[in-house]
């Protein structure tokens, strides 16, 4: 997981203890993936220095985006997803279909977010994550808003590269 060694820290918030980590598993009912505990019980709200961008095909635009991320703060993950589900409406009776919070699967954990979120998809099985999927906050009504992208952490961590945009 070159993308996380020691030298491409550009900054964090420091360890956070793993009992933290274990009881927001118990809030929320799931586990966590070992090597993401790892890493964020060591560098919370980590900013990487230089491979910090992604690539992924967007299906609502048919084309290939890139975004850029910094890992959440993982005390505020329940927060989060307390407050992207409690957004969540039904586009038909939505009095602004703009605000784009329409419909976070509940099944969800975001890790990672700037308006879009990076998550930890649970539908499957609360205690055995599967796949790293994007949600996009932004999608409209028959639009696909959760966009598969990797398999594990590391695999998440492997397609990582610095922005192309210079």
């Amino acid at each position: 997981m070159n993308a996380l060694n020691e030298k491409n820290i550009l900054t964090d918030h420091g360890p956070v203890n793993r009992e933290v980590i274990a009881l927001i598993e118990r809030t929320l009912g799931v586990k966590l993936p070992t090597d993401y505990v790892g890493f964020i019980a060591k560098h919370n709200v980590a900013f990487l220095k230089e491979k910090n961008c992604f690539e992924y095909f967007n299906q609502n635009i048919k084309q290939v985006s890139s975004t850029s991320l910094h890992f959440d703060d993982i005390r505020d993950v329940v927060t989060n997803v307390w407050m992207l589900s409690s957004l969540s409406t039904d586009f038909k009776n939505d009095p602004d279909p703009n605000c784009g919070y329409h419909y976070f699967p509940k099944w969800l954990v975001p890790f990672c977010s700037d308006g879009d979120c990076i998550c930890f998809d649970y539908r499957n099985d609360p205690m055995e994550w599967l796949p790293f999927v994007m949600w996009h906050h932004e999608a409209k009504e028959g639009q696909v808003n959760v966009l598969f992208f990797a398999s594990s952490f590391e695999n998440f961590i492997e397609i990582l590269h610095e922005s192309r945009d210079q």
